[in-house]
């Protein structure tokens, strides 16, 4: 009878454990992992392709509630808060160094990139609120912009 009870209880945690890691592996979390942007815009049916060889990434400390990322070549660092898809990150001031891009750009090149940084930025500091399906994470401003990222895997 022990026997019985001992497989029981062994199978029932086994297939409680399939059960979460399969829930976790579908299952992203906006905090402590990577996000790469992979277009903007101000409606899903409108949205913009980054400008080629610029990067933006976006990560989230939930242990320190620290956010970090990149506008292309430059870095910021800043404090956020959130509960459940409402986020809010504190003021967002990114280095201002020189990026590649800049170096050979037209003018009118690099009119585009400057109002893609502008237009990056003003989103990240005035979120509304945020989305998660799958391995997109989405956010949406106050004044309607829309940040579409990706996860990254860095391991």
């Amino acid at each position: 009878m022990k026997k019985i009870r001992l497989s029981l209880i062994l199978a029932a945690s086994l297939i409680s454990c399939d059960s979460d890691s399969n829930e976790t592996a579908n299952h992203f979390d906006y905090n402590d992992n990577y996000w790469s942007l992979v277009e903007y815009g101000w409606t899903s049916d409108t949205m913009t392709q980054l400008i080629p060889e610029t990067q933006y990434e976006i990560r989230f400390s939930k242990q320190v509630s620290e956010v970090t990322g990149t506008i292309d070549c430059n870095h910021f660092q800043s404090s956020y808060s959130s509960s459940e898809n409402n986020l809010s990150i504190d003021y967002i001031a990114p280095t201002e160094m020189l990026c590649s891009y800049e170096i050979n750009s037209s003018a009118e090149e690099l009119q585009k990139y400057k109002d893609q940084n502008s237009f990056i930025t003003l989103a990240l500091s005035t979120i509304d609120h945020s989305e998660i399906e799958e391995d997109k994470f989405t956010i949406y401003s106050v004044g309607g912009e829309i940040l579409s990222y990706r996860f990254i895997d860095v391991d």
